[in-house]
């Protein structure tokens, strides 16, 4: 997504949420740290101890791996590896080294 395209998405982040903010743009276009309402999924990125961190839920929906892809590919930079976790209400992106 372009910059414009996902700040259309972005909403306030959790107060509870503090950390590094950083953006990039690579040839899948612009990824930053903030929460974002997609397409009814609930999509927090951020950057915890200097590695990226994506955690998605959505109400009412079950999340599948191709959510989980398309969510990867729209928030995360995409020359990072990714080691997934999944919790009872979400499922978690976490960069590994």
């Amino acid at each position: 997504m372009t910059k414009e395209q996902i700040l259309k998405f972005k909403v306030p982040m959790p107060s509870f949420l503090k950390g590094e903010y950083r953006s990039v743009t690579d040839d899948k276009g612009f990824h930053c740290v903030g929460a974002f309402k997609f397409y009814g999924a609930v999509v927090i990125v951020t950057i915890d101890d200097g590695l990226w961190h994506l955690s998605a839920s959505w109400k009412d929906h079950r999340m599948n791996d191709g959510d989980l892809k398309e969510l990867r590919d729209e928030f995360l930079p995409a020359d990072l590896k990714f080691e997934e976790q999944s919790g009872i209400s979400a499922r978690h992106l976490w960069e590994v080294k």
